[in-house]
């Protein structure tokens, strides 16, 4: 029997939380439903009695006599009495819990240090999972899954439908963020939240953060394997185990020092599991018993590397067997120590260790090992050791932990090229000068040599483990060498000099460093016809991805072949397009679009005769210093900065992490890791980058698919553009196939409801197996069509997808169900009904006649003869008739009048179960503390200050002379500015208004009648550019995906008001 037929699958979201409850109890986890719990009142967001039960047996003199939960009522308000912003009271809450809280009995003066959780020992702490919890905050609400530790809520858990997981755990997060809003007391403990609509699509992440920051735990131990079970069994089963969750909460929650920044990571599966691995092996390996090799962790470029070393370092100076070490940090880039450096160094409070600094020289470090005999964190460059006969320190417990390993400390033998020209041996330097200490290495890209020096692979995360899990985007080629045809005769013997060298056994490092090879690849790079022809293809590739809004913010990186060569380009670049280097006066940076970022030296002013002096000082200026480069750092990885495109030769192509990135254009030959880590700088997750793209003017296909397969990227790693758009193109053969006889010609003449008509009856009549097939293969077409779109595929099959689209609509529409009008008062309706109908984006339900709506008169509403149930019709009907007229507001309206009603239930509910008590004085004091009638009138109120607003908006649509097109784009952009909180003012939102409007006449007699590719292009880049002018989008993220959103909406709109008004 097939074992995934067999697993239970929960279809509701009732058998959801049922279902996590049943996952949580196998974990050993106590159950209590939210309305069995003991708690003064819904504001109380602790239980007493498991902080009481995990307290008392620790610190027996704990008072419980005076009073119930006395001591501990005390504990807890203490705990909840902090005057501090939400993020600070978050960070202070679990410094608390490291470090412990001083409770003081002011009856008798004595003190008590107290831990509030046992991190030595797991199974002491009482977890409890709580479904269906209320809490009052601004407003009262229930909560679907709450995990508690000793009485302390830490996870919050928010569920949606199953039967709805294309937009479920965005709603759940959008709830998520409400919550905080409106019970913040809940969050204020909060460790992390997690989102779930079902049992393959879980996520958990900092509760306040992005969507886009939520991940998905994949492994249940570092050793089961977790191919047979469903994501929500691995999420309990591994982050859940209640051992592994205490220890994430004690060492894999990180706040920065700084609060201005307001950040907070929560560590992700392979984080957690590698530096435990690693702490192990570095443990185990320890001089002089041990080979003093502590192993090496293979993670994949972009995976989080560089907080994977953060967790070990806290584990490690947390260690009682290292007693206390000290860790050296070591990298070979002035890029990586700096980054590794703005990380430890706001990382003081969660290492325990206030020394952490940069090491500049041989002689500091020799000091602060000196004065500093215990602990202490040092980051440093590989290239500071200088020769010396005695060594810096005999000690063993000091850690060397080096970044990307495998480059300049992977052989004792290799020497490596000091900016003098002097060769060096800097990894035997290193090991003379710390001859005890344990070396541990961080790679990438992991080589045999490496092992020699730091020991087996403790732990890999490889490239596509990284894609899959969402931390990392997949690569796309792009090979544009063969349009290019100058000097190909020399190209091809320079490649095949590559390759006698590679068969010989000469390693990349080798041939790079081969003179005469870098010499003539250099001299073919810069040839003037090429310069020219490929900047040239360069500003027109790019200008076209912003034009069919391919890139997410416009961000580009150009690798030259040698300096003189990115100068070159950069020349040719400003003739082409002189306005991109002209300082934006009204941009926020006051930056060009375009800058080089190289390497300068003082010899480049002496080169050459006097026109090229003067040249190269050009040369020499635009670079500028360090300072300025960093300068320049900061501003490429800001989103919104106008510097768009960095030319760069050997800086930034290893630790420069820009998200935003999306393309790189590389005339230059790599191989190997050097490959790798230049192409990776495109690979970083980033709002609806899909994929990062590699435009290479060089044959390097070879080299690519051979340095994917050493860092394990296979399928998903990295595709070229030929071998997407042949994998495509098949697939839209096979489509063809399928519909040989269908009349695409006459089809595409055709109104809206003919098409319709036409695509239900071709279908029906072709029978089941044709429907099957064409479900697949659609799907399969539109799949890979959308995840690598591009220009190129755009030119090429664009108007078939467009095509296949709109066929696909008319016949999924003709088998979706049918809607049913609200009428029913039941709340179980009217949910069903919200997760049918209300969907974002769903136009299909739009009524644009509101001109012929009648509206109920408010004065029967405002008669105070009819009853609490009446005047809930009453208010329905007012909803129903306003969704017809205004869908957002009136989606809005009956969504918060739903939630109402669920709270006139719940309150009538709880009032039943307090009438039903036996004993009249119990009775009596419950009732009255329970407070009916006051909760009553106020829902009552906010009942009627619904129906006010609603009334309101039909009055001012009465006072304006608005056509009902402009009726309908002020409702759409008023429902969008609500729902990103873009903050724009009436007057602002009526002047786009206007725009839109003005596009509207200029398009409405074409848009319905004949779908065309081109046409749709034209008017969605009109779209755009007037969202880009008013700045109508995300804030925090430029060219969002909001901004996508926006413009799907009003296409859809604009296709059906010129429909309706034809």
């Amino acid at each position: 029997m097939d074992p995934e037929n067999t697993r239970f699958k929960p279809t509701t979201e009732e058998e959801l939380e049922d279902y996590i409850v049943s996952l949580f109890e196998t974990q050993g986890y106590l159950y209590s439903r939210g309305n069995e719990l003991k708690r003064e009142s819904y504001s109380e967001v602790f239980l007493l009695e498991d902080l009481t039960n995990f307290l008392k047996p620790k610190y027996p003199k704990l008072d419980t006599y005076f009073g119930v939960y006395s001591d501990i009522r005390h504990i807890a308000d203490d705990l909840q009495r902090e005057d501090k912003n939400f993020y600070d009271f978050n960070k202070d809450f679990f410094k608390k819990l490291n470090n412990g809280i001083t409770y003081r009995r002011e009856r008798d003066g004595e003190v008590f240090s107290i831990s509030l959780i046992d991190f030595q020992v797991p199974e002491n702490n009482i977890l409890r999972v709580v479904n269906q919890l209320s809490v009052d905050g601004k407003t009262q609400r229930r909560v679907d899954i709450v995990i508690y530790i000793n009485g302390i809520p830490f996870i919050v858990w928010e569920l949606k439908s199953p039967s709805d997981t294309s937009t479920g755990l965005t709603t759940a997060h959008n709830q998520l963020q409400t919550y905080q809003k409106e019970i913040p007391e809940l969050f204020k403990y909060n460790a992390f939240a997690v989102l779930c609509d079902g049992i393959g699509n879980v996520e958990y992440g900092v509760s306040w953060e992005k969507k886009d920051r939520f991940v998905s735990w994949k492994r249940i131990s570092e050793f089961v394997n977790t191919k047979e079970k469903d994501l929500l069994d691995i999420t309990i089963a591994g982050l859940f185990n209640k051992e592994r969750l205490i220890k994430v909460i004690e060492d894999f929650i990180w706040f920065s020092d700084d609060n201005q920044q307001q950040k907070k990571v929560i560590c992700r599966y392979p984080q957690f599991y590698g530096a435990l691995k690693m702490l192990k092996s570095i443990e185990s390996n320890l001089k002089p018993e041990g080979s003093g090799k502590g192993g090496i962790y293979f993670g994949s470029t972009g995976c989080g590397k560089s907080y994977t070393m953060l967790f070990l370092s806290r584990l490690l100076l947390k260690s009682k067997l290292l007693n206390k070490p000290s860790i050296l940090l070591i990298a070979d880039r002035v890029e990586i120590s700096e980054q590794l450096c703005k990380l430890f160094q706001s990382s003081t409070d969660f290492l325990q260790d206030k020394n952490v600094k940069e090491i500049k020289g041989r002689a500091e470090l020799s000091n602060s090992l000196k004065t500093l005999t215990v602990g202490g964190v040092f980051i440093t460059n590989i290239q500071k050791f200088e020769e010396s006969i005695e060594p810096l320190s005999n000690r063993n417990n000091i850690i060397c932990i080096s970044d990307e390993a495998h480059r300049s400390q992977h052989n004792f033998d290799v020497e490596f090229k000091e900016s003098g020209g002097e060769t060096v041996p800097f990894a035997k330097r290193l090991h003379e000068s710390l001859p005890n200490a344990t070396y541990v290495g961080f790679t990438a890209t992991p080589i045999d040599k490496t092992m020699d020096v730091f020991g087996e692979i403790v732990d890999k995360y490889t490239m596509d483990e990284s894609i899959n899990d969402g931390f990392t985007v997949q690569l796309l080629l792009d090979s544009r060498r063969g349009w290019l045809s100058i000097q190909d005769e020399i190209v091809n013997r320079i490649i095949e000099k590559y390759e006698e060298a590679r068969n010989a056994g000469a390693s990349a490092e080798k041939i790079e460093e081969d003179q005469k090879i870098r010499s003539q690849l250099r001299a073919i790079s810069g040839i003037q016809e090429r310069i020219e022809k490929i900047t040239k293809d360069i500003v027109e590739h790019y200008e076209e991805r912003l034009r069919l809004n391919e890139t997410v913010c416009g961000k580009a990186m150009i690798v030259a072949n040698g300096r003189e060569n990115g100068y070159s380009i950069y020349k040719e670049m400003e003739k082409l397009r002189p306005e991109w280097f002209k300082n934006e006066s009204d941009s926020t940076d006051s930056y060009s679009k375009v800058h080089l970022v190289m390497t300068r030296t003082e010899k480049d002013l002496k080169r050459g005769d006097e026109e090229m002096q003067k040249d190269m000082k050009r040369m020499y200026d635009l670079i500028g210093n360090e300072r300025y480069q960093r300068e320049l750092a900061r501003v490429f990885k800001d989103s919104k900065s106008n510097f768009k495109i960095a030319i760069v030769s050997d800086k930034w192509l290893t630790g420069f992490d820009v998200p935003c990135l999306d393309i790189m254009y590389l005339d230059r030959i790599f191989q190997d890791k050097a490959l790798i880590q230049a192409v990776s700088r495109v690979n970083r997750k980033y709002m609806r980058k899909s994929y990062g793209r590699i435009v290479s003017y060089w044959p390097i296909e070879g080299y690519w698919k051979e340095a994917l397969k050493k860092v394990g990227g296979g399928e998903r790693g990295g595709k070229s553009l030929e071998e997407i758009i042949s994998k495509t193109r098949d697939k839209l053969e096979l489509l063809n196939k399928l519909f040989y006889d269908f009349k695409k010609e006459d089809f595409l003449e055709m109104k809206e409801e003919e098409q319709s008509q036409t695509v239900i009856n071709y279908v029906e009549g072709k029978g089941e197996e044709f429907k099957a097939q064409f479900a697949d293969l659609y799907k399969q077409f539109i799949q890979l069509y959308d995840s690598w779109s591009n220009a190129e595929l755009s030119r090429e099959l664009g108007d078939d997808r467009a095509f296949y689209k709109l066929v696909w609509k008319y016949w999924s529409r003709s088998v979706r169900k049918s809607w049913t009008p609200i009428s029913d008062i039941t709340k179980q309706e009217i949910a069903e009904q919200m997760r049918n109908v209300f969907k974002f984006g769903d136009m299909t339900q739009y009524s644009f006649g509101y001109l012929n709506v009648s509206f109920p008169p408010e004065k029967e509403y405002k008669n105070k003869e009819i009853t609490r149930e009446e005047k809930l019709n009453k208010a329905r009907s007012l909803g129903e008739a306003l969704y017809k007229a205004y869908k957002f507001f009136g989606k809005n309206f009956l969504e918060k009048l739903a939630k109402l009603q669920e709270k006139y239930e719940t309150l009538w509910s709880e009032q039943q179960k307090l009438e039903a008590i036996e004993d009249p004085e119990e009775r009596k004091r419950a009732m009255d503390e329970f407070r009916f009638e006051e909760k009553l009138e106020a829902l009552d109120r906010q009942r009627d200050e619904l129906v006010d607003a609603g009334y309101k908006k039909i009055k001012e649509h009465e006072s304006k002379d608005w056509t009902r097109e402009e009726q309908i784009f002020f409702d759409l952009l008023t429902h969008f500015n609500n729902q990103f909180q873009f903050g724009f003012s009436t007057d602002k939102l009526l002047e786009i208004n206007h725009e839109i409007h003005r596009l509207w006449d200029e398009i409405k007699e074409f848009v319905g009648k004949n779908i065309r590719h081109s046409m749709a292009e034209k008017l969605k880049m009109n779209l755009y550019s007037l969202i880009d002018k008013y700045h109508f989008y995300d804030k925090d993220e430029n060219y969002s995906e909001t901004t996508v959103v926006i413009i799907e909406e009003l296409l859809d709109c604009f296709k059906k008001m010129s429909e309706n008004a034809g």
